[in-house]
């Protein structure tokens, strides 16, 4: 069963390595996590640009995906944020876009 909200930030000081994001994604949600891919996605804000790593959720009773990437240059210190797949959040560029409408 998938448990938590459907946004999170996860502090996390290693690289980024998918099997640590991977790892991330079933510790807040409680869920099995495989890779699907990553996507470049440009921060609406400022143009900067975030590798989206895509993860299917297996187990997961409020999606069956999830959007990770690092957030090291706006997150003091760096942090993993996750987005659950949850409409309105459909695409990695959605999921982006959920958190910086969250922090203005």
């Amino acid at each position: 069963m998938c448990r938590g909200s459907s946004t999170k930030k996860v502090d996390l000081v290693d690289d980024l390595d998918p099997t640590l994001l991977r790892l991330a994604v079933e510790q807040e949600y409680g869920c099995r996590a495989r890779s699907h891919g990553a996507v470049p996605v440009a921060h609406p804000r400022d143009g900067r640009q975030s590798m989206v790593h895509i993860f299917d959720l297996d187990g997961c009773a409020a999606a069956t995906v999830a959007y990770v990437w690092w957030a090291g240059a706006e997150a003091r210190p760096g942090r993993v944020m996750t987005v659950l797949g949850v409409p309105p959040v459909n695409t990695a560029l959605d999921a982006v876009r959920r958190l910086a409408g969250a922090s203005r």
